[in-house]
């Protein structure tokens, strides 16, 4: 009982607290690429920022946003992927960057506190559209993040092929309903060529059912 009443905090960092941040980055070096190398750091300090969500004094998950026209981001070949799936402006769009998330919290709802954070600071912004992307060698908890009102729009090797999850949601606390009659297809997590080849035909993934089959619509 007392692990459901705890009670996180959310909190920017600052470059006071690089130890954290580079901490954080060095979870992501076993992948071909590992865009959060110090000067990606020091850009997103400039013009994004870093968060953590704290229990207590101890760091369980840290992220950060950067806007999706900054320098940073549109010098990575994921800015062009992102472009050619989705069709969009990236001036109008903010990144929302790799989540870590201590193991022994995994079962905990982190997500839909980072996707309030996420969108508050789009708002703040000027920004209508938000992504988020997640390597697919991650474990992460896709279910909460579809919950969040996120929707799987592809799965796509980004910069060096590493393979990445795509989300996207509109700046809004919103999720979009299924409308009556919509065809709706359904997908084993495990059957990534199947996931692609939907995403590349205009399907999103929007929730998960009971047996964990990721769900499409379009």
């Amino acid at each position: 009982m007392e692990k459901d009443c705890t009670v996180f905090t959310i909190r920017r960092l600052f470059k006071e607290d690089m130890e954290k941040i580079k901490e954080y980055s060095s979870n992501f070096d076993f992948l071909h690429f590992n865009p959060l190398n110090e000067e990606y750091i020091w850009h997103i300090l400039l013009e994004g920022a870093f968060w953590a969500v704290f229990d207590g004094q101890k760091v369980v998950s840290v992220t950060y946003i950067l806007p999706a026209d900054s320098t940073a981001f549109t010098q990575l070949n994921a800015a062009w992927n992102v472009i050619d799936l989705l069709d969009c402006s990236l001036e109008n769009t903010l990144l929302c960057g790799y989540v870590h998330t201590d193991r022994s919290y995994a079962d905990r709802d982190i997500y839909t506190a980072l996707s309030n954070l996420w969108t508050v600071q789009a708002a703040r912004r000027g920004r209508s559209q938000m992504i988020h992307f997640m390597p697919a060698h991650i474990d992460f908890d896709l279910e909460r993040l579809l919950n969040a009102g996120f929707e799987l729009v592809g799965l796509r090797g980004l910069d060096n092929l590493v393979p990445h999850y795509i989300f996207t949601k509109a700046v809004s606390f919103e999720k979009i309903k299924t409308q009556p009659g919509q065809q709706v297809e359904k997908c084993k997590i495990t059957e990534t060529k199947i996931i692609s080849m939907l995403c590349e035909h205009n399907y999103r993934g929007f929730d998960m059912d009971v047996e964990k089959n990721i769900l499409f619509r379009r």
